[in-house]
């Protein structure tokens, strides 16, 4: 059995879809995921949801930068805006 098939399933518009359809939805474009759906994802993917948001950041971005210069510019943000001065 593929490990997908394991996953529960997602409430996608009032609906119960399992895990694969769902990111076959977002893959076409078809649906847009909502901060709660997106941690619902990440919560069934064991993945922590700024790591697939810095992902999907790095793979679409137009000027590619590294994971870590990435990571690095969040950090600093991150900092300055729960660090006051």
């Amino acid at each position: 059995t593929p490990q997908w098939m394991d996953f529960p399933p997602i409430e996608v518009s009032g609906e119960s879809r399992p895990l694969h359809t769902f990111v076959s939805m977002l893959e076409r474009g078809a649906t847009s995921p909502t901060l709660e759906k997106l941690d619902s994802l990440c919560t069934v993917l064991d993945t922590h949801p700024v790591t697939l948001l810095a992902l999907t950041y790095l793979l679409g971005s137009e000027a590619p930068e590294s994971f870590e210069q990435l990571l690095e510019k969040v950090g600093e943000e991150l900092r300055a805006l729960v660090e006051p001065d």
